[in-house]
């Protein structure tokens, strides 16, 4: 993949889809579900460093535990 970033964008659609899915939020411990529903109602192009850590953590869970 080049440098172009739009991979980036692919990858945090995919996440963020996989995150708003009911039964995959519903399934990610509350403090989990806290950290991440603010960054899920924002645009993927404008999670800062902090909010794709909570995705990133909230992704990772939910493909160790759903």
């Amino acid at each position: 993949m080049s440098g172009g970033g739009g991979g980036v964008i692919i990858i945090r659609t995919a996440i963020k889809t996989a995150l708003s899915d009911p039964l995959v939020h519903g399934g990610l411990p509350d403090y989990i579900q806290k950290s991440v529903d603010p960054v899920l109602a924002k645009d993927v192009n404008d999670w800062d460093h902090a909010e794709h850590r909570a995705a990133a953590h909230a992704f990772d869970w939910a493909a160790m535990n759903c």
